[in-house]
């Protein structure tokens, strides 16, 4: 199974540089999308719904903290993992309180990154997992006609 990614990066080198990574770290990650702003990352989000957003904090028109303080707001299931190539106390205290799963300093490393994918491959593959033996559990006890009716009502 692939999950999806969407990248923010001002600069196009670092952009670039960072899709490259996801690619070779080869964990089942994908990127669907990259903007150099924040407003276009927010749209991207807004119509791709990735599970996985990587932004840098310092881009112009929208930065990395108001996009992520608005993905939270909207959409507060996708994991963050913010790039910077600032370690200021400031920004790490700010993607804190927003729940960013990690804080990268730039350059992104590809071991470093393909770490990060891996523990949140697991994370998923776990959320899976429960949510399926959840599932599975209430319908085996349950008979035909009441499983159709739980069905529907998942689905309406």
């Amino acid at each position: 199974m692939n999950y999806s990614v969407v990248i923010a990066e001002d600069e196009a080198l670092l952009l670039e540089n960072i899709i490259k990574k996801v690619a070779e770290a080869d964990v089942d990650f994908e990127v669907i999308g990259s903007a150099q702003t924040g407003i276009q990352a927010y749209d991207l989000v807004e119509e791709l719904n990735p599970d996985v957003l990587i932004t840098d904090i310092r881009m112009p028109v929208m930065d990395g903290l108001e996009l992520i303080k608005k993905v939270r707001d909207y959409h507060p299931s996708i994991d963050i993992i913010i790039t910077s190539g600032y370690s200021e106390f400031d920004y790490a205290r700010t993607a804190i309180r927003y729940q960013v799963c990690e804080y990268l300093l730039k350059p992104v490393d590809v071991v470093e990154l393909k770490a990060i994918l891996m523990k949140l491959r697991e994370k998923y593959l776990m959320e899976r997992d429960t949510l399926e033996d959840m599932f599975n559990s209430s319908l085996s006890a349950q008979a035909p006609a009441d499983i159709v009716n739980t069905i529907r009502d998942d689905i309406i």
